[in-house]
């Protein structure tokens, strides 16, 4: 008895590795910054989404699956340098969006560590202050609640209409970058740090050609009329 009781034994336990067991699963890269038209990757440093001022038809894609059941809060990180900011009223565009407000989250502003730790939560993948464009300075974080949305998959098609997308007519402070959180109840998901939606500031001296181009036409036609009154 002992010897088959034995045999059984080594029996059950050669079969456990065949036996699947639940695991959690870490999504490390959820949301992701897009928009209908204009947005461009940049290798950085630090990694980013271009997106034109003012910020038309954008949000959020999830990788590697799409997210239910849960809301979508956008924060927009103001660079101190552009002064305290006031409220920004995002207008709900395609994919069934909600028009909301977004609001200054407080006048101490974010200036070192982590965002989640600043906000008061804990997220998703982490986002250090480092990993956004003109942080030098740090960030006054306005913040506002968009409503409870479905997020579909990463590289799906904005022109179907299942992604909601907001627009801000208006526009938004130079150097702002957009970042999003959803908490669908367990856990809350952050915005991947390369795909933070960035609004670049103007380049400088972007507008001294057209400028030099026309001084110089208007002394070439200056120069003509003199010569004209001589003659």
């Amino acid at each position: 008895m002992r010897v088959i009781l034995s045999a059984l034994t080594a029996a059950l336990f050669s079969l456990l590795p065949l036996i699947p067991t639940a695991q959690a699963d870490t999504i490390d890269d959820p949301l992701h910054g897009t928009c209908l038209v204009g947005c461009v990757a940049n290798a950085g440093p630090p990694p980013n989404v271009s997106i034109p001022n003012p910020p038309l038809n954008f949000g959020f894609q999830a990788s590697p699956s799409q997210l239910t059941g849960g809301g979508l809060t956008m924060d927009f990180l103001v660079p101190v340098a552009d002064g305290v900011p006031g409220s920004i009223s995002v207008t709900g565009s395609m994919g069934g969006a909600l028009s909301f407000t977004a609001n200054l989250f407080s006048t101490t502003p974010w200036t070192a560590g982590q965002l989640d730790t600043y906000l008061g939560i804990s997220a998703s993948p982490t986002n250090p202050i480092d990993a956004f464009a003109n942080s030098s300075g740090g960030f006054y974080v306005v913040q506002g609640f968009a409503g409870n949305y479905t997020i579909p998959q990463q590289g799906t098609s904005l022109l179907i209409g299942t992604t909601p997308l907001w627009s801000i007519p208006g526009g938004i402070p130079d150097n702002t970058s957009i970042v999003a959180f959803y908490n669908n109840g367990s856990s809350i998901l952050a915005t991947a740090n390369s795909s933070a939606l960035h609004v670049p500031g103007p380049v400088a001296g972007a507008g001294l050609p057209g400028l030099i181009g026309f001084a110089m036409v208007w002394l070439a036609r200056r120069r003509q009329l003199r010569n004209g009154k001589v003659a």
